[in-house]
């Protein structure tokens, strides 16, 4: 696969045919629309997607070189179908199609070096996809460059709004921004959560003493200092703040609950910021009813 076809800045779809990539395709073609980017439509083909169309009564081995051409055929295929999918919807956008081969986690971390975001389901088609769930949405999520966007299926729950899961320092920028450019563009009020760790206000909250009070409002104004730029910049935003103390993850998953997006952010490059940043990101990854937006951080050590 050659990634220099993807131009830079593109929208990255993982194309697979299943329903949740359907909608993937769906969001990534608006967010291309809306900021007059290229789109581009990625398919990968796994060693493993072979093993299951073996013959009857061979090894694997046997059948993966029959298996991997019918297999290359049937993306193609794919690809070219939701390409002239998207031609019909959106006949403006400029689209490409890329078919890697090897680890779908690494073909999309390829192709995200030259994008500005990347969308993918959240189930993917057939046993090997539906095993790997976790682990390619995860996977990409810990190493990418640009905001990963992970799609999950309606379940008929009624959602509505944004959440993004803030520390009230300027490492919550980028992710902030993020949110309040999607809450802005669809026309969605935020929520903006701060959940943090603090045992001498949880302390004082279970015994009633009015401290946990005054650790809250200190909470707030540092709250109020990171979203003073963003209210002027999204006039049109209506936003909640809210705190939380206790554990991280459980208190966005909580708050994520009702709603459409729930946006993290998440830190490559020390031992401290993926223990702080990459493990709620994973377990809302792995558990959100709902749509998840990551993005990097990017700070610097």
């Amino acid at each position: 696969m050659n990634t220099a076809e993807a131009p830079l800045g593109t929208i990255v779809a993982a194309v697979d045919g299943s329903p949740s990539s359907d909608l993937a395709v769906d969001f990534a073609v608006h967010q291309a629309r809306l900021t007059r980017r290229p789109l581009t439509l990625v398919h990968a083909l796994s060693p493993m997607d072979t093993v299951w169309i073996a013959p009857v009564g061979m090894s694997p081995s046997m059948g993966t070189g029959i298996g991997l051409e019918a297999l290359e055929t049937q993306a193609k295929e794919l690809l070219a179908e939701v390409r002239a999918d998207v031609a019909a919807r959106a006949p403006e956008l400029e689209v490409h199609v890329l078919l890697g081969f090897g680890d779908p986690r690494q073909v999309l971390l390829d192709v995200a070096t030259r994008a500005s975001m990347v969308v993918m389901g959240s189930r993917g088609r057939g046993p090997v996809r539906s095993l790997l769930l976790g682990s390619v949405a995860v996977g990409v999520s810990h190493h990418v460059t640009c905001p990963l966007v992970v799609m999950r299926p309606t379940d008929g729950a009624e959602r509505s709004g944004v959440l993004v899961a803030v520390d009230a320092t300027e490492r919550s920028m980028a992710p902030l921004e993020f949110a309040f450019q999607h809450a802005s563009a669809h026309g969605l009020p935020l929520t903006v959560l701060h959940a943090y760790w603090d045992v001498r206000h949880a302390a004082v909250h279970a015994h009633g003493d009015q401290e946990g009070v005054h650790a809250d409002e200190d909470e707030l104004l540092l709250l109020a200092e990171i979203l003073a730029g963003m209210a002027e910049k999204y006039p049109d935003v209506v936003v909640h703040r809210a705190l939380a103390t206790g554990l991280v993850d459980l208190a966005v998953m909580d708050a994520a609950a009702d709603k459409e997006l729930v946006v993290l952010g998440t830190h490559h490059g020390s031992a401290a910021g993926e223990m702080l940043f990459g493990s709620v990101a994973t377990t809302v990854l792995e558990h959100a009813s709902c749509t998840v937006a990551v993005v990097p951080l990017h700070l610097k050590d």
